[in-house]
Formats: structure tokens, C-alpha cells, sequence
């Protein structure tokens, strides 16, 4: 049942035990039991222990520990003094592993989107719900967990706040917020309307229900106001970087060698620097407004799920030095963003050549810093920058071509694609092949005629950037 989410209609929590209570009846049902085993049809009177997971579902329960409310075999309680209502109509319940809360990519995928999903699930999403933390997870100190809270979830500043995407509140410690509905820290009961538990199977790893809904919800919720397909100004490609790791240190010159193949977009680079000075919701608009994305793999690159359905992503992957081979990082997340086109950027050692940050960033075997505990997953260059020659620049460039002409072909715009089928022409004619290259270009205007030929490269393309993935470390 861990895999499970369920959904309970009055439960209250008990302000001195921290439990919440599942109240029966017994003036109606005396001997009703809760539940039947599964395996051996035998009843139950209380729910297992492992009901349903208190975060993402793991198979190793010295990580994640299960879930379940207490069953008591008496009448819902009278409201009065120490029995209170709510004030928030849904409690969703979640333990926040402090792994979870290192970089937004793990705050919104397994722990904001999940208790989204789950509340999607029933049919009952509203931003007045009141999320809980629960004390579920094992090899974490709460101060720790508050700690990283601060970063982003109960951010000083609400509009940084992933969570407060989607909620009115701050997350709330379940002592903490009894506490706050009685009045003092005495004994009680804070009853809901309805909880929420088990999102585990819900997060982005899993496609257990589709992902466009959490988009649509927040852009509802921000008053996001988009322009209809096909009467967008201009294609805007965006480059994002940010100080730190995994960086592309050239990323200036790639800007500049964008601008120059297509005048007629838009091509900035957006600095995030060591941590965004973008609110949460600029951010929301700055990947609304963007139809080609280009990111360095890890927690930055997730901001890609609130791009418009149709764009195009291309993440860097990077070089698997065990597996000797370029590798995805955050697969398991992006494979179920079933609105985008999704493309990972494959990288070469020859990428690695030049950087400023080498050998430094390179993690070791038996090594002393956090991150060389890495090593045995993800080899020795996961956290290092990368530089593209020339060879590099070509592969982005083909990347961003056949992302272009996407573009074009949705929106019927092929003017923006004309001076890319002119230097195509003068470059292959330079190669060698004027007559090459005269074929060339009559045979791409016939193509964008038709509006035929950048259907048929996208699939080509997309099956060729796909490849085997490493397992994404918890803190990329």
C-alpha cells in the first residue's frame, strides 16, 4: 500500500501525540474492521503502519517511513474549546527530507508537484489548503530540515517560495500549527474536512498523472497572460547561467553566435547567479515567453516546466567517466513532461578542454568534500564546467536549427528561418559543392513551403538524443 494516495474525510489531529485520529462509528458498525489483509483476507482494526508513504516512495525504509492515521472506534468529536475546526478546509500531509529542499529541481518535483498531484487527483485542488510536515523521515535533524525550509519553501520573502506557487501558506509543523488553531500548546484536536497523504508515487519520477495540470494551475494562479500560438512576435531563445557548477563558461559567445544566425529572434542570456534574484513568478514568465530553452543540467534546468506546451528544451547532459559515455541527469524527472519537447544535449571530453575550473571540480574516489561521495555514481566530471569548441558550437547550432524550425512550423512562421536557409546554402557551397548547395536551398524553401521537413527532422533528432541515463544524484 506504500505506493497508495488517499484522501480521508474528517480526521482530526491530536495536539499531544502529533497523530491524526480516523474516527468509526460503533453505535453503528461495532465490529466493522478498517480494512482487510490482502494476502490473507484477515481483518484489520487499525490501518498498517506502512499505509502509504510519507514522501517519495523508496524500497529502503530506513529512509522513508510510512504513514497512517490512529482508528478510534467512537463518534466524531463535538466541536468546542479544545475540539476546533480548521481554518484551512484540506490538510496535505508530507515528510521533507532535508535531500529534498537543496535546490529548487527537488523542491518542486518531489514535494510541491506531488501534494499538487495528489490533490488533482481527487479533483479538489485549491490554493487554501494547509500543508503539513510530517516527522516521518529517519537520519534527519528538524533543525537541519528548518534550515533548508528557508531556502525554499518558507522563504522570508513569499514570492521565492516554490510552494506559495500553488499555496497561500507557509508549510507548517504539525505542533506548530495546532498550536496555532487552539491557541496555546496544551491538549486538543484540530479537525480538517479532508487530508491528504501518500504522494509519493506522485512525484515527477513516475508518470502517475500528467504534468501539464501543475503548470496550468500555476499560471492560473499567477494571472499569466500568453500570446496565442501563431501570433507570437518573435521566437525567443533563452540561455540560462548561474554561478557555481556545471556551467557553460562561453556561454556569451554561443549567445552572440545565435543572435547572428537568426536576427529576427530574440536571444538573451539570463545570469541566476548563485541564487535567482527573479521572484518565482518573473520566473514563471520568463519561461513562458520562451521557446527554446538552453540550460546546464541540474536543479536550474527544472525551471523548464513552466515552459509553454511545444517548446523546445535542450539540457545539458554531461560525461560519465565510469560509463565512458555522455549521460542524462534529471531523466527520471523530465520524461514525464509530456507538454515539451525535450531534448538532452550530448556532450564530449572534448567539451571539458579549457574550462578555468579544472582539475578542482573533478570529484575523487575516497575523497574528503560532500560531493566526492558522487564519485562511485557519477564519475569524476559531473560537477565540472564545460567550453565548446568548435565541434560543440556546430552540435548546438544543429540543436537550435532543427528546435527553429519546430517553431516555424507551428506558428507558420518561415520568414524567421529564411537567413538560416541562405547561410546553410553559402555553407555548403564553401564546403565544396556550389551546386550542393544551390540544391540545398531550393530544396529547404520547398520543404518550408509545404511546411513538411521540420515535423520529419524532429523526430529524427529526438530519437538520436537518446541514450542511457545515470542515476540522478539527490543533491544535483
Amino acid at each position: 500500500m506504500r505506493r497508495a494516495t488517499c484522501k480521508f474525510d474528517n480526521v482530526c489531529l491530536n495536539a499531544s501525540t502529533l497523530e491524526f485520529e480516523y474516527y468509526v462509528n460503533t453505535d453503528l458498525y461495532p465490529d466493522m474492521p478498517v480494512a482487510y489483509d490482502q494476502l490473507t483476507a484477515q481483518p484489520q482494526s487499525q490501518f498498517s503502519e506502512h499505509l502509504v508513504s510519507a514522501v517519495m516512495w523508496m524500497q529502503d525504509k530506513n529512509k522513508t517511513a510510512g504513514w497512517r492515521p490512529i482508528v478510534k472506534r467512537q463518534p466524531f468529536p463535538e466541536m468546542g474549546e479544545r475540539v476546533r475546526w480548521a481554518p484551512a478546509p484540506q490538510a496535505l500531509l508530507q515528510a521533507f527530507p532535508q535531500r529534498f529542499l537543496v535546490n529548487f529541481g527537488h523542491a518542486m518535483f518531489d514535494l510541491a508537484v506531488p501534494l499538487f498531484e495528489a490533490q488533482h487527483l481527487f479533483g479538489i485542488y485549491r490554493p487554501d489548503a494547509q500543508v503539513l510536515i510530517l516527522n516521518q523521515t529517519l537520519n534527519d535533524r528538524w533543525e537541519e530540515v528548518a534550515y533548508y525550509m528557508e531556502r525554499m519553501v518558507n522563504t522570508r520573502d513569499p514570492a521565492r517560495s516554490v510552494f506559495r506557487l500553488s499555496w497561500d501558506s507557509d508549510a507548517r509543523w504539525l505542533r506548530q500549527y495546532a498550536a496555532q488553531v487552539l491557541g496555546d500548546d496544551g491538549n486538543g484536536l484540530v479537525c480538517f474536512r479532508t487530508a491528504l497523504a501518500g504522494v509519493g508515487n506522485l512525484t515527477r519520477r513516475g508518470r502517475a498523472s500528467d504534468a501539464l495540470p501543475y503548470r496550468a494551475a500555476v499560471a492560473e494562479r499567477l494571472g499569466l497572460e500568453e500570446v496565442p500560438v501563431g501570433q507570437e512576435e518573435r521566437p525567443v531563445i533563452t540561455m540560462l547561467d548561474k554561478d557555481g557548477r556545471r556551467i557553460i563558461e562561453n556561454s556569451q559567445e554561443i549567445r552572440e553566435l545565435l543572435q547572428r544566425r537568426y536576427p529576427a529572434a530574440r536571444v538573451q542570456l539570463v545570469d541566476f547567479g548563485k541564487h535567482p534574484n527573479l521572484t518565482m513568478a518573473e520566473q514563471v514568465q520568463l519561461m513562458s515567453e520562451t521557446n527554446i530553452l538552453i540550460s546546464p543540467c541540474g536543479g536550474l534546468a527544472t525551471v523548464l516546466a513552466f515552459m509553454r506546451p511545444g517548446s523546445t528544451a535542450i539540457v545539458m547532459n554531461f560525461w560519465h567517466t565510469h560509463m565512458n559515455r555522455s549521460v542524462m541527469m534529471e531523466q527520471q524527472f523530465y520524461d514525464n513532461l509530456e507538454y515539451l519537447d525535450l531534448q538532452y544535449f550530448p556532450v564530449s571530453l572534448a567539451d571539458y578542454e579549457g574550462t578555468t575550473d579544472r582539475p578542482e571540480c573533478e570529484l575523487v574516489p575516497n575523497g574528503t568534500r560532500r560531493h566526492d561521495s558522487r564519485y562511485p555514481q557519477s564519475g569524476s566530471l559531473v560537477n565540472c564546467n564545460l567550453r565548446f569548441g568548435d565541434e560543440g558550437k556546430q552540435r548546438m547550432l544543429n540543436y537550435v536549427d532543427q528546435a527553429m524550425m519546430r517553431w516555424a512550423a507551428r506558428q507558420g512562421r518561415w520568414d524567421v528561418i529564411r537567413p538560416l536557409q541562405q547561410q546553410r546554402a553559402d555553407e555548403l557551397a564553401a564546403s565544396g559543392g556550389a551546386a550542393a548547395g544551390r540544391a540545398g536551398a531550393a530544396a529547404a524553401e520547398a520543404g518550408a513551403a509545404q511546411g513538411q521537413h521540420p515535423q520529419r527532422h524532429a523526430h529524427v533528432l529526438r530519437r538520436g538524443s537518446e541514450g542511457a541515463a545515470a542515476a540522478a544524484a539527490e543533491d544535483s
